[in-house]
């Protein structure tokens, strides 16, 4: 083993990063922690594979690591629905090096856990600490831990592209075309990414809001407004942190209970956000127990 105190790259430094990744089946980050760290990031490893010849383009697939390459080949159930929608919202594509991340709060890492199980993904939940502020919708807050899942897949790459889940996808992405009966779980995604519900300190709703590109807001505004009949907004844009995004809005309270009763009204335990479900989880009761009452009794 090399000398880990020695910062020169020698011939047996490149000899053992040429061993490990060929012979051994090591991935670049597992051959910078074999060297102790000796250099500082994988772009070193990668960069004498690349002198010697040796491809790393087909490294995604794995020998160490387990995935559903296909995953999103074609969105044909509520689950693949929802975490497109959240990947819409909340996650990013790295093409160069076939990446594919999605990052949430500590509050909602379960639903990473149940992301990971659907890609049947062997590779580690990462928690990322935070301890600066950040301007969101003109406020500066202090910024929560993340929890951060990366797969990388050239073919979810590919399949991501065709519904405008693609690199600085923030003034791009537009809103897909999937089946209409799995249309409320990808909206349900993306308001639990990007999106707000706002209640009133008794508990009634007041607003809800969609965020993302002009783009997708408006066409979510315009299949909205042609699906449920609720009023078609006009995108408003806004500058969050070092960006410029755009949200639509519903206030009116019909309009507001219509839009959540579309998003929630499900027998069947589908993936949401359970912050934001608590918020809804009155008024959706409320909902179903008017259907029961109105419903017509055989009795005699």
């Amino acid at each position: 083993m090399p000398n880990p105190q020695n910062k020169i790259m020698t011939v047996d430094d490149e000899k053992f990063i040429v061993e490990q990744y060929t012979k051994n089946k090591k991935s670049a980050m597992m051959i910078l922690k074999l060297l102790n760290n000796k250099f500082k990031t994988t772009k070193t490893i990668y960069d004498i594979l690349r002198k010697y010849n040796i491809s790393t383009e087909n490294r995604c697939y794995g020998f160490y690591t387990s995935l559903d390459h296909f995953y999103f080949n074609e969105i044909d159930n509520a689950n693949k629905a929802y975490i497109l929608g959240l990947l819409i919202a909340d996650g990013w594509v790295h093409p160069p090096q076939k990446q594919i991340g999605l990052s949430l709060q500590e509050d909602d890492k379960y639903i990473i856990g149940i992301v990971k199980k659907e890609f049947k993904s062997s590779n580690t939940i990462v928690r990322r600490r935070f301890n600066d502020r950040k301007k969101i919708m003109g406020r500066m807050v202090n910024r929560k831990d993340m929890y951060q899942l990366i797969v990388y897949s050239q073919q979810m790459i590919t399949d991501l592209a065709k519904y405008g889940v693609v690199k600085r996808k923030t003034c791009k992405v537009v809103f897909p075309f999937i089946s209409n009966e799995l249309q409320p779980h990808l909206l349900r995604g993306i308001l639990d990414g990007d999106g707000t519900i706002y209640t009133h300190s008794n508990g009634k709703l007041t607003c809800i809001r969609f965020l993302g590109s002009h783009y997708l807001v408006a066409q979510i505004s315009l299949f909205l407004h042609m699906i449920l009949g609720v009023k078609q907004k006009v995108p408003h844009l806004v500058c969050t942190g070092s960006e410029f995004t755009s949200y639509v809005e519903w206030t009116m309270l019909e309009d507001v209970r219509v839009i959540i009763d579309y998003l929630y009204n499900f027998d069947y335990e589908y993936l949401y956000f359970r912050r934001k479900y608590e918020k809804v989880k009155d008024f959706i009761n409320k909902e179903k127990r008017q259907r029961t009452n109105l419903q017509p009794n055989d009795e005699k």
